[in-house]
């Protein structure tokens, strides 16, 4: 039944369910009326009209309540499937020798744990380059090996710290406790990386702790491609398990990310879904959990 409130309904208005008192109380403030003058009128009504402002006032208040209803269950939905998904369980992998990183990245396929990143949460950014990552962890590192599909290159950034996301970028953030440390890499594996409790309050790694993470990329300043044409490339890092707080059968909370802010196509993909009105990576809400198995 499609119903709308007014004031004084004529005799021949059946009488509908009763009104909420909070709707009531929003009718009351718009109008000026007492409770008690207040009903419900059914679509069978002679009256179902607009017959002034303020019933479509009334109207538009309404489903305006409905819809931020509406929204508010979509987000409390798509955060809880994140937070109650089952963890990714990233295996123990063991003798990752950096010596032959072309053997490690094969053995990450092969035995790794696998996951897209293929979510796109803002449409007004369509853009969808084919990226997978693929997880292990040894004793010391965790590794992950990106691999991407049809992508517009670009990397301006050359040094640590730079901002790295404008370029060509895949990132990992993870939280452990009330802290979440973000690493971003572009194409050439330059990172940046910081931890903290949220987006403003975060600290940059130092130059020591920035050296003991890894990087072994498909692409070089030498083979680098023009951003014209659609490539290929892939990233394997690792990551010193210090680095990020965990330890072999901790569980954390983590997303992961491809975007590319000042590429030719910019573009923001996530493995979890992000509910934002804008582009947004720093939401720790929206982290799925995730387990080092031994």
């Amino acid at each position: 039944m499609f119903a709308y409130f007014r004031t004084n309904p004529p005799a021949n208005c059946r009488k509908g369910p009763e009104i909420p008192a909070t709707f009531k109380e929003c009718f009351k403030a718009l109008s000026g009326a007492s409770g008690d003058e207040i009903e419900m009128c059914g679509s069978d009504s002679t009256h179902l009209q607009f017959q002034n402002k303020l019933f479509f006032k009334i109207q538009i208040s309404f489903l305006f309540y409905r819809f931020q209803m509406a929204e508010t269950w979509v987000k409390s939905a798509t955060l809880q499937k994140s937070i109650l998904m089952p963890p990714l369980k990233i295996p123990y992998l063991k003798d990752l020798f950096p010596e032959n990183p072309a053997t490690i990245a094969q053995r990450l396929v092969n035995s790794g744990i696998a996951i897209k990143i293929d979510q796109i949460n803002w449409k007004q950014f369509p853009h969808q380059p084919g990226v997978k990552a693929f997880l292990g962890y040894c004793d010391q590192k965790l590794w992950i090996h990106y691999v991407v599909l049809n992508d517009f290159v670009r990397a301006i950034c050359r040094v640590d710290q730079e901002p790295v996301w404008q370029d060509s970028c895949v990132e990992f953030f993870v939280k452990q406790g009330d802290i979440y440390r973000n690493f971003e890499f572009n194409s050439l594996g330059v990172c940046l990386s910081a931890f903290g409790p949220n987006r403003e309050k975060r600290q940059r790694l130092d130059s020591e702790s920035m050296a003991q993470i890894l990087r072994f990329p498909s692409l070089t300043v030498e083979n680098f491609p023009d951003e014209s044409l659609g490539v290929d490339w892939s990233l394997t890092v690792a990551i010193p398990l210090e680095l990020i707080g965990v330890k072999a059968g901790s569980q954390f909370y983590a997303n992961f990310y491809k975007c590319g802010d000042e590429t030719k196509l910019p573009h923001y993909l996530s493995w979890m879904t992000i509910d934002t009105p804008s582009p947004d990576f720093h939401r720790p809400g929206y982290f799925a959990p995730a387990e080092l198995i031994g």
